[in-house]
């Protein structure tokens, strides 16, 4: 994370920032809503803190699927020199393996879809609130959103690894202006959004996979080895899953 906001910063220095299409337009939207919002540092700083941890965990649940789907497709492959009863129990136990992992609830995070009337800034506020509160809740800490202060946030991190990191986080933020905080967290913001819907996308795919799935248990073995097939090329072939990075 220390070196994210690093980076971040020599960006913001560098004018190495969202340029171009509709990530410009909503880069300069967030900047200005974010004067709005944010009447002091320590508010910003707060907000900084609970998108990066958002962000960090969107990722390693997203990484997560990824793994798995990537062993499927390894998996997939090597089934095509198996017989047909082989091959058939193999692709089973391939998209029974991926949809048990996806609805790891403890690993996963259910986010609900941006609302109509929600702009991207608001909507990256709540998907963070609600990770963070999740989070907190696992933690049995007290930490309050509204009313809480850097020093509690921090006292909310998982591990003491995660604290000691954010710890200097702070630090590096506390020694920024306003101005410089402001073009941070309009680039994290961005970055985060751009996570969240990768994310919806990839558990939505998984979704539709195990209704297909759910829908054949009961055809004959013909058929049914057919739609596997379709199915595991379906996931495959998601736009999400063909992004090697997120």
């Amino acid at each position: 994370m220390f070196n994210v906001f690093v980076s971040m910063a020599k960006s913001s220095a560098n004018g190495a920032l969202i340029n171009s299409g509709s990530q410009y337009i909503i880069y300069y939207l967030i900047k200005n809503i974010i004067k709005d919002n944010f009447v002091n540092k320590e508010q910003l700083i707060i907000a900084l803190i609970k998108q990066e941890r958002a962000k960090s965990r969107l990722i390693d649940s997203y990484k997560l699927l990824q793994y798995e789907i990537k062993q499927m497709k390894e998996e997939y492959n090597k089934s095509k020199k198996q017989n047909l009863i082989g091959r058939y129990i193999n692709m089973q136990r391939m998209i029974y393996n991926l949809i048990q992992v996806e609805r790891q609830y403890w690993q996963m995070y259910d986010i609900p879809t941006q609302a109509i009337s929600e702009t991207p800034f608001d909507y990256v506020i709540r998907i963070s609130e609600l990770i963070d509160e999740r989070n907190i809740k696992s933690n049995s800490t007290s930490f309050t959103k509204n009313g809480g202060t850097i020093k509690q946030l921090l006292g909310a991190s998982i591990s003491i690894a995660e604290r000691t990191k954010e710890v200097s986080i702070c630090n590096l933020l506390r020694a920024k202006s306003l101005e410089d905080l402001n073009e941070i967290y309009a680039q994290l913001s961005i970055e985060l959004y751009k996570i969240i819907n990768k994310y919806l996308g990839l558990r939505l795919a998984i979704h539709e996979l195990s209704k297909a799935y759910k829908h054949t248990r009961y055809y004959p073995l013909i058929p049914r080895y057919n739609l596997l097939k379709a199915m595991i090329k379906k996931i495959l072939r998601t736009p999400t899953v063909l992004e090697q990075e997120i």
